[in-house]
């Protein structure tokens, strides 16, 4: 609920960029795609991107979409 409390309260426009990611070992795509959908419900008036669910040993797959993104 703390996400939710800051997406709520901070003012998002349209040029604010939001790019959920999981590396996590327990969630799954499901999961992933649920806190996604809760985001762009919660950060109303931001460019909310499909964003990037990969296991911590996929290096290759986080650093291509860091690189096709660029954060890197």
């Amino acid at each position: 609920m703390i996400i939710g409390t800051f997406l709520n309260h901070f003012e998002w426009t349209a040029d604010d960029n939001i790019y959920p990611f999981s590396q996590s070992a327990s969630m799954n795509h499901s999961h992933f795609e649920t806190s996604v959908q809760f985001v762009r419900e919660n950060a109303v008036g931001a460019t909310v991107h499909d964003g990037l669910f990969a296991r911590a040993s996929s290096a290759s797959t986080i650093d291509a979409y860091l690189t096709a993104n660029r954060f890197m």
